[in-house]
């Protein structure tokens, strides 16, 4: 039970990292996407129109 113990602590940092570098911004991003992303933080909420320009974009 003390090696599996020590084997999580180990890995920790690397999943911390993992979560806070790729995985929480790969998730605001995608929320973004979904939004219309104004000057100083404004946005509001458009859906799939952005995905939408950027099928129609030749």
């Amino acid at each position: 039970m003390n090696d599996c113990l020590w084997g999580y602590l180990l890995i920790l940092p690397l999943l911390l990292g993992l979560g806070i570098f790729y995985i929480i911004p790969f998730f605001q991003n995608l929320y973004y996407s979904f939004t219309d992303l104004g000057s100083f933080g404004k946005y509001s909420w458009i859906g799939l129109e952005n995905y939408k320009k950027l099928i129609s974009d030749p």
